[in-house]
């Protein structure tokens, strides 16, 4: 196992991530992450963060079903269904990231 699959793998029983937590996570300050583009596709890239307390997310999910089913996700998570933009006319590409 990778240290990067270590640190995503969540447990704080795991030996290093918690190592990694008490010599840099826990002397972070709580961030808040913009996720825009919300869609739900599994565990988001952030994950470890969330779930050690030190990141909290707001998520802006224009698509309807995507929203509803981001509304379920515990934790720390603000959903609002919206677009992101300059307030005019836009093209809205749906893309596979």
């Amino acid at each position: 196992m990778s240290f990067q699959q270590a640190l995503r793998s969540g447990p704080v029983d795991n030996p290093v991530q918690k190592a990694f937590n008490e010599e840099h996570l826990n002397s972070l300050p709580t961030i808040h992450i913009l996720d825009v583009g919300a869609m739900a596709e599994g565990e988001e890239r952030y994950h470890a963060l969330v779930k050690s307390g030190k990141a909290r997310v707001t998520g802006f999910e224009p698509n309807v079903e995507q929203f509803l089913r981001l509304q379920n996700r515990p934790g720390p998570y603000r959903y609002v269904q919206a677009f992101l933009g300059n307030g005019g006319p836009a093209t809205f590409h749906i893309t596979r990231w």
